[in-house]
């Protein structure tokens, strides 16, 4: 039937990732832990909210079913917080 995705992605199932460019129509490229790239927009609380996303930004995103390359930013993680769980994963 198809091979499984990447990363499962679902509701309230979140992936970290990191902003790697903003793209025009308020898109953004996200890399995400396992290296892969995919095409994000922010949510309805990220845009109400006016959080800025910058380059460089760790987020969480949620992938979207049917296809695995686009996704929803659904908040922007603290970075002291992203750096702490980078060494658990690498400690691992």
């Amino acid at each position: 039937m198809g091979s499984d995705p990447p990363v499962r992605g679902g509701r309230g199932s979140g992936v970290r990732g990191r902003i790697l460019a903003a793209l025009p129509r308020d898109l953004y490229r996200v890399e995400l832990a396992n290296r892969r790239e995919v095409v994000a927009h922010p949510a309805g609380m990220v845009k109400r909210n006016f959080v800025r996303l910058l380059p460089g930004d760790p987020v969480e995103v949620e992938l979207a079913p049917h296809d695995w390359t686009r996704a929803r930013i659904t908040r922007k993680l603290d970075v002291a917080a992203a750096a702490r769980a980078a060494e658990e994963e690498q400690a691992l």
